[in-house]
């Protein structure tokens, strides 16, 4: 919040307010567009045009309705040589340039700071970004984008298609902004915006007769509580970027290991469990890099989805989209059919497995909403089971809070037919309106930020 004092938004008000209320005679005597003016203002023989820079001296005369040379006529003569019809336009071009270049620094200062933040969590939880590897390659690359507010890759990986649900010109517009290293331009888009919506906000609510002053006293808190806002939800971005890694590799591979590695699986069932992360990556809208690693991880073991072939000239042959209407492993009927016909057939195992690695998905992003919330519940009554909102919603903030020794203990019990009732209670009425209003705000404020 420091760097909201030294804001375009903010100190450029105080600079505007200086000039105009202190310096203004100084200022007109000095003004650099003196020449500019007086090259419209006389002509050649050294007549009176009543041109000047910005503006029509007798339309400026006329307004004024002030007879001083007593001619009887409002004109261009009546208002005093030296009058300056660039002065406004001057002062705020001025203070324009000063606050785009205050701007600039702020918004340096502030990726500094999160870059610097974000280099001491990932010391703290102990990840390890160097020597680079292909996957701290994609940590550190998520990281930053997270930072620079570019937002998640959209990209078809494994079989998973994140605009599955996106209509055609939602799709254009993402491949516009995306594509290409495009994401330069919504950075400079969203810079700009946060900026225009502070001066906006801050001159809204200006005091009549206060002037600049007012601009200044309002603008400064309202640009500090602005990034503020900015920096912690980029943070808690990149914490979940940061704790989801080791919570992936763990828990995915401590149920291979109790799974035979998932060895005695037939394609259809390994199929399942990479369905149940599609289901989140769709819903998403985007391939967030944890799930890209959970996708990673489980078809490193499972072998579901080919890699790319790279021909001798240069061809790139993606597997996952030519299998792609074979396996649809992103589609949600398929899914729940799976589900339904694992209760039917009384597979349990099976059962837990899918559902925990649905519940994983849902929550290791760090953005357990409430789209996230509804397919968790459809997908437990198909299975015939009861989902504890409040359990889980506990699982999320231990998550949240890498508290995560029980976390897949808790989700498998959750997830058995057999301990899926134990500890079981029904959100109260106070904590459903809650999750609802977070869920909201939640929804808002990953609009706006």
């Amino acid at each position: 919040t420091t760097t909201a004092f030294f804001s375009g938004s903010g100190l450029g008000i105080g600079i505007q307010y200086w000039l105009t209320y202190h310096y203004k005679d100084q200022w007109a005597e000095a003004s650099w567009t003196n020449w500019l003016d007086g090259r419209n203002k006389y002509n050649a023989d050294g007549e009176y045009t009543g041109k000047g820079w910005m503006c029509d001296r007798d339309a400026i005369a006329e307004e004024n309705g002030f007879d001083t040379n007593g001619d009887g006529v409002v004109d261009r003569h009546d208002l005093d040589p030296t009058w300056e019809c660039s002065y406004s336009s001057e002062v705020d071009a001025t203070v324009g340039i000063i606050s785009t270049i205050l701007t600039c620094v702020e918004l340096v200062i502030i990726y500094y700071f999160e870059f610097f933040m974000v280099t001491k969590m990932t010391e703290l939880v102990g990840l390890r970004l160097w020597p680079l590897t292909g996957e701290r390659a994609i940590i550190s690359q998520s990281m930053t984008r997270s930072i620079f507010e570019l937002g998640h890759a959209k990209d078809f990986m494994y079989g998973m298609d994140p605009l599955k649900h996106t209509s055609g010109c939602m799709v254009l517009l993402n491949a516009f902004l995306y594509a290409s290293k495009k994401g330069a331009s919504k950075l400079l888009i969203k810079a700009v915006f946060k900026k225009l919506i502070t001066r906006v906000i801050a001159k809204s609510v200006s005091v009549d007769g206060a002037g600049a002053f007012a601009d200044l006293v309002i603008s400064v808190p309202v640009n500090a509580l602005w990034n503020a806002l900015v920096v912690y939800y980029t943070l808690q971005t990149c914490k979940y970027v940061i704790l989801g890694p080791s919570f992936a590799f763990e828990s995915l591979s401590q149920m291979a290991t109790e799974d035979e590695d998932f060895a005695e699986l037939d394609m259809g069932a390994k199929q399942q469990i990479l369905r149940g992360l599609g289901q989140v990556v769709a819903l998403n809208k985007h391939f967030h890099v944890n799930h890209f690693l959970m996708a990673n991880i489980l078809n490193e073991k499972m072998k579901v989805v080919p890699d790319k072939e790279v021909l001798d000239d240069g061809t790139i042959i993606d597997h996952s989209k030519i299998m792609y209407e074979e396996m649809k492993l992103d589609d949600e009927e398929i899914f729940l059919d799976g589900l339904f016909e694992t209760k039917e057939r009384e597979d349990r195992k099976a059962q837990i497995r899918v559902l925990t690695i649905l519940a994983i998905a849902c929550l290791i992003d760090g953005n357990y909403n409430a789209k996230k919330k509804r397919l968790l519940e459809k997908a437990f009554n198909v299975s015939g089971l009861q989902l504890d909102k409040a359990k889980i919603a506990r699982v999320a903030h231990d998550f949240a809070n890498a508290n995560n020794e029980n976390t897949l203990l808790t989700l498998k019990h959750m997830t058995d037919k057999q301990t899926n009732h134990e500890g079981y209670r029904e959100l109260t009425t106070c904590e459903a309106a809650s999750a609802g209003c977070g869920d909201c705000v939640g929804k808002f404020s990953a609009y706006c930020v």
